[in-house]
């Protein structure tokens, strides 16, 4: 069924237009002609070919049957032949009964479709919702590492379903020869997308041929004096050079005297001091020194090289082994220069030979390691855009192996829910396709049986029945239409009344609601919209349309009726009355009215027309935009309706409560209730502007006033007329509106 009906930006239609919603099975709606119910109709019969408008209707198949002008053109044209109305024929009993059995298959078909459908849906948004769960999933990794290697994902990292792709190809393709550890990866990163890539200088090795002199001999010889001085062998028998010497040494700053006794030394016991240290002696202190001196630049120049290489090779440098390796450098100068100091200070001890040789091994094992690392850091820097690649790749396929176990759960899962909704697809698919093939039997059944004789019979007997007896419809050689003759024989359709078209064209739409324009076609859904069916017709033709719609209104309250929704639109209220009689489940009312040249539409809850005399009054107080002959002519049929036909009172007598212009107004408003009155006014003409139209209003409440029925008068403008029009009643009146023209 229609739902919605949006109309606008056509013919009377604004650009805000009317919207209708909570349609119903049965649509009423009235409205004067000229209101906008011929577009009404054009848009529900083509609404693609209205941008701006919009029809909304649900999921069943349907075919909207359109009667109004257009209907009449397009059926009863200038080629005097009308499309055939093909039906079942009734002697076709036994493919009927398989056409029945087919569609109550169809049916059958119908029926389960819709809770496949819902498996399907349901079995799908669990694949749907665990794709999603999975998604989010690999988001979440990206989140999680996003700090450090946004730069190598880039590409990749704006859009999840498109990450989700690419971490689920790597995991499909994980290299396990190209594993790399985080911290790895990480360095690798800064390296390559956040510092400035330059060459490095050359790696050079510190000189270390220094410490080979660490290892002299002298630190583990006792140096001594001369041993074959006479002095020699006390000196030796107590162990005294170091003490004789310091002893020495003071000699020169006492002028002799012993630095101990402060006696006067015998001249030879200062010969024998000066002869023992002699020029051997004092040659291995000076080496000494100079090992001393040498070797604490040498230390300082190696500490200095290694603080040197982080400036160097920033970023590349084992800064871990690199602090040990300073460390380690340190407590190896610490210890041979205390130990160098110490022989110097007593030049005749021993001591034990430093061993340098872990050392060594660990400082050119760092060393080494280092130019690997400077080496290959330079090789890339040449290489850069093939070493991001690599390192991308490497990042990828670190983000693969941490989420391959859930992938693999995740995979189990999809597989199964795909498995399922591939078998339920089937099923769908082998439903929609068996409700084809059984469709398509049925059509070719009917197709077997299915003529136009049976419709041409039918609205035949439905012409004598309602008195149409001086034409009639017939089949023609050519198969598939009808033509009008008249009962000699001759075509009738250029010599029809336009009442008797009109009504053959309203019996041919009916009897095509039971059938259909084509053998192929079939008796589909239909929608059905009615405009205006009696706007020329006489009161007899009236009651048997309004009947004919009745008996549609029925058929489609069947269970197995395809008549699934009825729009009628009319601008005659004893026609809108007749037909909405005792309806009130399933219908909606609607009043569509014209102000400004702009169509507006109002809804009601229950059905607005009472009875025509009570519309006449809701007209007149619709028609306060409209032109003045229009509020007249309104105002006489209300006249006429209250006094003559209702009141049997004589208008004529009610002319002498007038005078001057309010009798010429009056004369005008009832001059048209009686026969032959234009012939006794045809030249007067009673122009008023818009200004004074309410002249006209005063002199029809007078009517009613002068006449005793105030009363009456009240009752009809108050629950008629809305509060800002009754002020139409109260305004005086300006000489200069009112113009008489003889």
């Amino acid at each position: 069924m229609i739902s919605k009906i949006k109309i606008s930006n056509i013919a009377s239609y604004d650009e805000t237009g009317i919207e209708l919603n909570s349609l119903d099975k049965f649509n009423f709606i009235y409205g004067n002609n000229g209101c906008g119910k011929s577009t009404f109709s054009k848009v529900l019969e083509y609404p693609t070919n209205f941008q701006d408008s919009e029809v909304m209707s649900g999921d069943s198949v349907h075919k909207t049957l359109v009667y109004n002008k257009n209907f009449i053109k397009q059926h009863f044209n200038a080629s005097h032949e009308i499309p055939g109305i093909f039906t079942l024929g009734k002697e076709a009993v036994t493919t009927q009964d398989e056409i029945k059995k087919r569609e109550d298959r169809v049916n059958h078909l119908n029926e389960k479709l819709p809770i496949q459908k819902e498996q399907l849906e349901r079995e799908g948004e669990g694949l749907r919702n665990l794709n999603l769960r999975f998604i989010e999933r690999t988001w979440e990794l990206k989140k999680k590492y996003d700090d450090v290697f946004s730069d190598v994902l880039t590409g990749a990292r704006g859009s999840k379903s498109g990450f989700n792709q690419v971490l689920i190809s790597k995991i499909e393709n994980i290299d396990n020869s190209n594993i790399e550890d985080l911290q790895t990866l990480i360095g690798r990163s800064q390296t390559l997308f956040k510092q400035k890539h330059e060459l490095k200088p050359p790696f050079t090795f510190p000189n270390l041929a220094f410490i080979g002199e660490l290892q002299s001999d002298l630190l583990q010889e006792r140096i001594i004096g001369k041993q074959d001085l006479d002095i020699s062998n006390l000196i030796r028998d107590l162990n005294l050079d170091d003490w004789v010497l310091e002893g020495t040494n003071h000699l020169h700053s006492t002028n002799n005297k012993c630095p101990f006794c402060q006696q006067d030394l015998p001249t030879f016991i200062t010969s024998q001091l000066e002869e023992y240290f002699d020029k051997t002696y004092y040659s291995k202190l000076e080496l000494l020194k100079k090992i001393k001196s040498n070797s604490a630049n040498a230390w300082q120049m190696l500490m200095k090289y290694l603080r040197e290489l982080d400036l160097n090779y920033e970023g590349i440098i084992d800064q871990g082994r690199l602090s040990f390796i300073i460390e380690l450098t340190q407590k190896q100068f610490q210890d041979f220069e205390q130990s160098i100091e110490k022989k110097i200070g007593e030049p005749s001890l021993v001591l034990l030979p430093l061993n340098y040789d872990d050392y060594l091994l660990e400082l050119k094992s760092f060393l080494d390691t280092q130019v690997i690392r400077i080496n290959d850091y330079n090789k890339m820097i040449e290489n850069i855009r093939v070493e991001k690649e690599l390192l991308t790749n490497k990042v990828w396929n670190f983000l693969a192996l941490e989420i391959k176990a859930e992938y693999d759960t995740y995979l189990e899962q999809r597989r199964k829910l795909e498995r399922i909704v591939e078998s339920r697809t089937k099923s769908v698919d082998k439903a929609i396709e068996s409700i084809r093939q059984v469709q398509k039997e049925i059509m070719e059944l009917k197709a077997s049986i299915v003529g136009v004789d049976e419709s041409v019979n039918n609205i035949n007997k439905q012409l004598i029945v309602f008195g149409f007896t001086n034409f009639h419809l017939a089949t023609t050689p050519e198969k598939g239409v009808y033509k009008i003759f008249r009962p000699n024989g001759e075509i009738a359709d250029e010599t029809l009344s336009e009442g008797e078209k009109t009504f053959i064209t309203f019996l041919y739409y009916y009897n095509l609601v039971f059938g259909s324009s084509s053998a192929e076609e079939g008796n589909i859904y239909k929608i059905l919209v009615i405009d205006d069916p009696i706007s020329s017709l006489d009161s007899k033709v009236l009651f048997i349309v309004s009947t004919l719609i009745q008996n549609l209104i029925f058929e489609s309250n069947k269970n197995n009726s395809h008549i699934k929704q009825i729009f009628l639109l009319t601008h005659n209220t004893y026609f809108f009355k007749e037909v909405t009689n005792r309806i009130e489940n399933d219908c909606t009312f609607h009043i569509l009215t014209k102000r400004d040249n702009k169509t507006f539409i109002n809804s009601y809850e229950k059905n607005p027309i009472k009875n025509s005399y009570q519309l006449l009054w809701e007209e007149l107080n619709m028609s306060l935009e409209n032109s003045v002959s229009v509020c007249q002519n309104i105002m006489r049929r209300i006249l006429e309706n209250y006094f003559s036909f209702t009141g049997n009172i004589s208008l004529s007598s009610l002319a002498t409560n007038f005078n001057g212009d309010d009798l010429l107004i009056y004369k005008s408003l009832i001059a048209w209730l009686h026969d032959g009155s234009h012939s006794t006014l045809e030249d007067l003409f009673v122009a008023v502007d818009s200004e004074g139209k309410h002249i006209y209003f005063n002199v029809f409440k007078t009517v009613f006033i002068e006449s005793g029925h105030e009363a009456h008068f009240d009752m009809m403008v108050n629950t008629t007329f809305s509060n800002e029009n009754k002020y139409i009643f109260e305004q005086p009146v300006a000489a200069e509106s009112i113009t008489v023209l003889h």
